[in-house]
């Protein structure tokens, strides 16, 4: 009897030792980990899968968002041109709104009409006038808009009759590249734009900065000229823009109308 007390005791004792003890733990812990799937592994198949997952569902979301905004853009695009013509572009054009007094001398119009081409150009609901195609349009509505431009080409719609429309008579406007040229010096200082006249391989508009003057009747020798940077700058950007040409210095460059002031839009000729 006493025999098989001192075994029992001795049995019971050793289910208390360090080792019983440390395995009954490390078979916990695994059963545990076990039974929530190596959740808090963050390099297990299932962490990986979900945040996998999660990353693809945050990609969906966000191409959602974009295609929504650009949706919405493109509609305000669509809304705007509609608006002009219903406001520019009557079939009576005594019924065609004055667009100096819409624009007065903000350029946001313009603004948002370039960047609405930029960025959706195929998409765009442009408006019709006298046969002229969409680019056409396009781009005489940039220079209607454009409250810095010349008076008469921006009043070119209004005179466009039934008649011009039925003979498919387009109005000319003289801006001919979709975006103007930068003339920029080599130090990076921006003094204007430049872009070629309609039809013409050797005609420029220039809208200067507010650092060049130049007057009617006066020559670049007279006027900006003294501007050093400005003249090289301004031959680089016409020869980019039509590398047939290849003026030199100012005597390759005549004034053909400004009307001194600063921020004016002139035209040159290249001779």
């Amino acid at each position: 009897m006493k025999k098989n007390i001192n075994e029992e005791i001795k049995r019971i004792k050793s289910l208390f030792t360090e080792e019983r003890l440390y395995g009954n733990l490390i078979d916990e812990q695994d059963e545990k980990a076990t039974e929530n799937g190596d959740e808090d592994d963050p390099y297990s198949m299932d962490s990986a899968k979900n945040l996998k997952n999660a990353a693809r569902e945050k990609n969906v979301k966000e191409k959602s968002k974009t295609k929504t905004d650009g949706k919405k853009d493109l509609d305000n695009c669509n809304k705007m041109l509609k608006f002009y013509n219903k406001t520019f572009f009557s079939v009576n054009p005594n019924s065609r709104a004055d667009v100096k007094d819409f624009v007065g001398q903000k350029d946001k119009y313009k603004s948002d009409l370039e960047s609405c081409v930029t960025n959706y150009k195929d998409k765009l609901n442009v408006p019709n006038l006298a046969g002229m195609n969409d680019d056409e349009m396009l781009e005489m509505l940039v220079v209607m808009l454009d409250p810095k431009g010349d008076p008469v080409e921006r009043m070119k719609y209004k005179n466009t009759t039934v008649k011009d429309s039925v003979l498919q008579v387009k109005p000319t406007t003289t801006i001919t590249t979709k975006k103007p040229e930068n003339i920029t010096d080599e130090s990076g200082v921006v003094w204007g734009t430049v872009q070629i006249i309609k039809n013409t391989e050797n005609e420029f508009v220039i809208k200067t900065g507010s650092k060049t003057r130049v007057e009617a009747g006066m020559s670049f020798r007279d006027s900006i000229v003294k501007q050093e940077k400005f003249i090289p700058s301004l031959i680089k950007s016409i020869k980019k823009i039509n590398t047939s040409l290849n003026p030199v210095d100012y005597k390759n460059l005549k004034i053909l109308k400004a009307k001194g002031d600063t921020g004016q839009t002139i035209k040159i000729k290249v001779v």
